[in-house]
């Protein structure tokens, strides 16, 4: 008898206060009339850190509260610097905010 293992595909980010959202949305909104592309929902834009790819259901919970711990006591600046296309501005299929 098999066993399915269920793993969750995870990533940390920073969530953004709601004016920067706004200015970003901003921006992603003219970007995508000029270039006919997607604007990703403004609830969902966020600052990725990493990518921690498929965690296992049952270590999820240590993950997030090591990560949350962290974080928590850190003091994040920053600011955007240039918009990025990626994989190449020739075939972009993603614009992203450089930190």
């Amino acid at each position: 008898m098999s066993t399915i293992a269920i793993a969750q595909r995870l990533f940390v980010a920073l969530d953004l206060p709601d004016e920067v959202r706004r200015q970003l949305s901003q921006v992603a909104e003219s970007l995508a009339q000029e270039y006919d592309g997607r604007v990703v929902p403004v609830e969902n834009l966020h600052v990725t850190l990493a990518f921690l790819g498929a965690i296992a259901e049952e270590e999820v919970d240590e993950v997030r509260d090591r990560v949350h711990g962290a974080l928590v006591s850190s003091v994040i600046t920053t600011h955007f610097t240039r918009i990025v296309a990626r994989p190449r501005p020739a075939s972009a299929q993603l614009l992203a905010m450089e930190l």
